[in-house]
């Protein structure tokens, strides 16, 4: 996916794993800022919660963690 690519997105939904801390935090953040709605997840609720808070109601940031299938599965249902 090229540069313009991303900025060219408005409205568009990604689906980011780990968006509450490192590399998919800043992803996450970035992806915002360009206009797309972000769809993410990671594991700790209460960075859940505080990234809730950093990127606001049009976006969903939930708590999921991948290495655990009843968590994957109540993700998925929700």
């Amino acid at each position: 996916m090229s540069k313009t690519d991303i900025q060219n997105n408005k409205n568009k939904t990604v689906v980011i794993s780990g968006s509450t801390s490192g590399l998919g935090k800043e992803m996450s953040i970035e992806f915002a800022k360009r206009g797309w709605v972000v769809a993410g997840f990671g594991k700790t609720k209460s960075k859940v919660d505080e990234m809730t808070k950093i990127m606001g109601v049009k976006h969903q940031i939930k708590e999921c963690d991948v290495s655990c299938n009843k968590s994957v599965k109540s993700f998925s249902e929700n």
